[in-house]
């Protein structure tokens, strides 16, 4: 094989490399925008449920209870909610802080440091999306993480 033939092959791989590579990072990042769509319809819901309920949370003790009580408020036919409340990539179901259950809001002291409802799990860039009682989403960090788990006195 010659030598130009060699750096045309060589050229091709990486190229294919290349390609593979961006398609598995845009994944990646199309599953993180979804599943931090997921968690901001599920904090519309919480707060719609609040709003009906005096300005209390509902049952939070774990993922059906979440469903159970938000689906309505997201959805009519409780059956198309399902898709919000698993993350779309691995299909495990959001956690709920429990340590909220039937809190009133009020008693929040710092809403926007306080997460309700999060990822299982990192996702591969190392974040993990959150619902905070302000109803913001957004990714942390593990490190950031670890201070959230604290401060929202998940176990």
């Amino acid at each position: 094989m010659k030598t130009w033939q060699r750096i045309l092959v060589v050229t091709v791989l990486l190229g294919i490399g290349t390609f593979v590579g961006f398609n598995r990072l845009a994944d990646g990042e199309r599953m993180n925008r979804l599943s931090m769509s997921n968690l901001r319809v599920i904090g519309l819901g919480v707060m719609m449920y609040a709003d009906d309920w005096d300005s209390k949370l509902p049952n939070l003790s774990d993922a059906q209870s979440l469903k159970k009580a938000v689906a309505g408020n997201i959805a009519t036919d409780k059956s198309k909610a399902e898709i919000y409340f698993v993350h779309p990539k691995t299909g495990i179901p959001y956690q709920p802080n429990s340590s909220l259950s039937y809190k009133e809001l009020r008693e929040l002291k710092a809403p926007s440091e306080i997460a309700v409802v999060y990822e299982d799990a990192p996702a591969r860039d190392g974040t993990r999306g959150v619902l905070f009682g302000d109803c913001h989403v957004e990714r942390v960090n593990e490190s950031r993480w670890q201070l959230l788990k604290k401060t929202s006195n998940i176990l």
